[in-house]
């Protein structure tokens, strides 16, 4: 179900967490990262002002954030009541970090 996550060529792990933190799936270099998945998820929490991932569509909240790191960077999604972690290598060297 979540295979595609992990298909481009750049993608080091990922994590599929629900809205209470619990880590549904995850690969590569976050599998079973319970600390990553944390923090991420209390990042998020941070940037909400309102309750985590709102059942109601018409509210703005964020969709995306990405965090950026010495030789790569993690993507968070928010959707439909999951919070998807990616983490995809980049060449730190660049003067600009790569478009998510």
């Amino acid at each position: 179900m979540y295979a595609n996550l992990g298909k481009a060529p750049d993608t080091l792990g990922q994590i599929v967490m629900t809205g209470d933190a619990a880590i549904v799936n995850s690969s590569g270099d976050l599998e079973n990262d319970e600390t990553v998945a944390q923090i991420i998820f209390q990042m998020v929490h941070c940037a909400t002002k309102n309750d985590l991932l709102p059942l109601d569509h018409n509210e703005e909240g964020i969709k995306r954030m990405c965090v950026y790191l010495q030789g790569y960077y993690l993507t968070v999604i928010l959707n439909q009541q999951r919070i998807f972690i990616i983490k995809r290598k980049y060449q730190a060297d660049l003067t600009e970090p790569p478009a998510p």
